[in-house]
């Protein structure tokens, strides 16, 4: 995983999402995603494709932005629901 790549890219999603969002990360991971940042590199990410389907975003950037969603944006059922899709991935990948 290159905590760079991800670090640059979470903030830049951050900054789409607005406060909201930010206000809900503990200090120490806003600090910590801020300081491993490559603040020279501009991203060309489209806040108006999906995360999912945008090709800018990296798959390591997926995940973490979806445990972020699991840790601190969701409540218990919407917990639920993603932890039941997870399960169903990794089935599939299993499988695969």
């Amino acid at each position: 995983m290159d905590i760079k790549k991800v670090a640059t890219e979470t903030l830049e999603i951050l900054s789409f999402l607005g406060e909201e969002y930010v206000n809900k990360l503990p200090k120490d991971l806003i600090d910590f995603i801020i300081d491993n940042a490559d603040h020279e590199n501009t991203l060309s990410i489209d806040p108006n494709i999906r995360i999912e389907e945008n090709p800018n975003v990296s798959k390591d950037t997926r995940v973490f932005l979806t445990m972020l969603k699991l840790k601190y944006w969701t409540n218990s059922e919407e917990k639920k629901d993603i932890l039941n899709i997870l399960k169903e991935n990794e089935k599939k990948h299993n499988n695969a």
